[in-house]
């Protein structure tokens, strides 16, 4: 539905080169900007503050208190802010500048806000590209929107492009998947509809 907004063991010898190549493509991008505080927790279950000039990596997850924010620059050219008291995780972030179609890239938005503008990998593999919440599965067509979620709903504004937002386990949409979840029951936004957003909550199809 479409309602006003109210708010804005196993290892192996490599070659060096390949193993660069490799290390290169789970790197999602700098922190370039953190107000107040927050916490990154690393793929190995560590934790660290944020701080400006950290690389963001596949894996980790970010939570921020309720005065601070997180921008980071991603490697492809977007731009991930994670808003105050939030909590999201990279699920996957692999990109090849040589090949930006084949790239693949997830986000799970457990609670709070964020905001994705879409960069290079987002643009050319819009069947590669996820964000998650615990409700719903978003997809996009090329785009700037901003995701506020808690374990029982989503909403999803649009400020440029477009978003396909469906409820996770709806016509087969997992959360497991990539890409948009398309069907009968997906929704479309544009950025036509600057005063609409789209409001999903748990169990509704």
């Amino acid at each position: 539905c479409a309602l006003p907004i109210s708010w804005m063991g196993a290892a192996m010898l490599v070659a060096p080169g390949l193993a660069a190549a490799q290390a290169q493509s789970y790197v999602g991008g700098e922190v370039m900007f953190v107000s107040g505080a927050a916490k990154r927790t690393l793929a190995d279950g560590s934790t660290a503050p944020v701080v400006k000039g950290q690389t963001l990596l596949e894996g980790e997850r970010i939570v921020t208190q309720p005065d601070s924010h997180v921008y980071v620059r991603l490697r492809d050219g977007g731009l991930l802010v994670v808003r105050p008291a939030s909590e999201l995780k990279v699920d996957r972030w692999r990109f090849d500048p040589g090949q930006p179609q084949q790239s693949q890239i997830k986000y799970t938005l457990e609670n709070g806000a964020a905001r994705h503008v879409s960069g290079e990998a987002a643009r050319a593999a819009r069947d590669k590209f996820r964000f998650n919440t615990p409700v719903a599965a978003i997809g996009v067509r090329g785009t700037d929107f901003t995701v506020t979620a808690d374990p029982g709903r989503t909403q999803v504004a649009v400020q440029s492009g477009g978003v396909i937002v469906n409820s996770l386990g709806s016509n087969g949409c997992r959360a497991e998947g990539f890409g948009p979840c398309e069907g009968d029951l997906a929704v479309e936004l544009s950025a036509w509809a600057k005063d609409k957003l789209v409001q999903l909550r748990m169990g509704e199809r």
